[in-house]
Formats: C-alpha cells, structure tokens, sequence
C-alpha cells in the first residue's frame, strides 16, 4: 500500500512538473531576425536598401554581428558584419544584384545589455 502511495504521488508531481514545463514553451515567443520588416520570402530593391537595419523580434536584444552571402554573375559572395546594419559595400553589391537572386542572411547573433548573446535563424530574401 505504501509502495502505491509513494508511486503515485511520484506520477503526480512528475506530471505537474511536465505540464508546467511545456505551458512555459508554447507561451514563449519564438526570437526571430527582420530586416526591413521581413523573416523570408520576396522583397523589392528599393525597400531593402531604403532599410538597411536588422533588428530582433525581442527589442532586449540588439544584433551584433551576422554574415550576408549573395549569388551575382555566378559567384557566391560572402560578407561578414558587425553591428545591425548592412555596410556600404553590401548595399552596393545588393544594388548590382539582379532581380530573382537570393540573398542569405545567417549565423546572426543578438546581445541583450546584461550580455547575454542569442543565435537568431536566419533569413532569405529573393529580391524582385
């Protein structure tokens, strides 16, 4: 009897334990990168290079660094950046960029003030 007692009252505090841990994940948000408003998908030229900043879907964090590549004439070419702000030599290699060309944005990291660094998925644009 006090085997099944022991038993299930450790099932019960398991269970509340468990339910409390996956209440915590789905009320989280899910931390994401933006640039010019967008995560992915199709985006013009001109709204790009008119916003340049990528910001952090939690404003406790700002990026500090992340890695544009983009495909022009055939070759890949890669940049690597600090801040949250696309460099003037990105913004001009964009600018030569056909339409139709992906331009991938990843390993961006974001920092909050008491230094705390997150890793933020990446992002793919196709410009139009």
């Amino acid at each position: 009897m006090k085997r099944t007692i022991a038993f299930l009252t450790f099932v019960t505090i398991l269970s509340i334990y468990c339910s409390t841990l996956s209440a915590q994940k789905s009320g989280s948000i899910e931390l994401k990168a933006t640039i010019a408003g967008f995560s992915g998908g199709e985006i013009s030229k001109d709204l790009l290079l008119k916003n340049t900043e990528i910001l952090c879907s939690d404003p406790k964090f700002k990026v500090v660094s992340f890695n544009l590549s983009l495909s022009r004439f055939g070759d890949v070419i890669d940049f690597s950046g600090t801040g949250n702000k696309l460099s003037d030599e990105m913004k001009e290699t964009i600018k030569n960029t056909k339409v139709g060309n992906k331009i991938s944005i990843e390993k961006i990291v974001g920092k909050n003030e008491s230094g705390e660094e997150i890793k933020l998925p990446f992002i793919i644009l196709t410009l139009k």
